[in-house]
């Protein structure tokens, strides 16, 4: 993202009230430290790439209560 990093994204959508609830999925080129940095920012989840697309859509399911 040019102008504007990851956990700093993160930090302000969790600031708003309205989004502070909202499910985040990070997802990081840089690793699993950073995709750790990611949850300790306020995403709900993260996974650095290449990840599994199955692995994505499953835990986006789950975060959103759907099933199959």
């Amino acid at each position: 993202m040019p102008n504007l990093s990851g956990p700093e994204m993160i930090r302000q959508l969790r600031q708003r009230p309205e989004l502070a609830s909202t499910p985040i999925i990070a997802l990081t080129a840089y690793g699993q430290e950073y995709a750790e940095e990611a949850v300790r920012d306020g995403a709900t989840e993260a996974l650095s790439k290449p990840m599994n697309f199955d692995e994505l859509v499953a835990r986006a399911k789950a975060l959103l209560g759907l099933t199959s």
